[in-house]
């Protein structure tokens, strides 16, 4: 199995948001590496998985003051 990078994503989660999600450039991830991240709170990063492919979900909790800044590297199957 061997893999095509799909580059660098930054997502930024602010306050009032509960998720960021991404697809259409996304569509085949595979893998998601977190390279930086800079977060006042715990959050997640998911690979979601839906008919029209895969995309990334950020996730925290959307208190006041809260937010979460991650710097991630996608890889697809090729």
């Amino acid at each position: 199995m061997s893999f095509k990078d799909l580059g660098f994503l930054h997502l930024d989660l602010s306050v009032g948001h509960a998720d960021h999600q991404v697809g259409d450039v996304w569509g085949s991830i595979v893998t998601a590496t977190v390279l930086t991240a800079n977060a006042t709170l715990p959050f997640n990063v998911e690979i979601m998985r839906g008919q029209q492919g895969a995309w990334l979900s950020l996730t925290n909790t959307a208190e006041a003051g809260a937010y979460a800044q991650i710097i991630l590297r996608g890889e697809r199957e090729i």
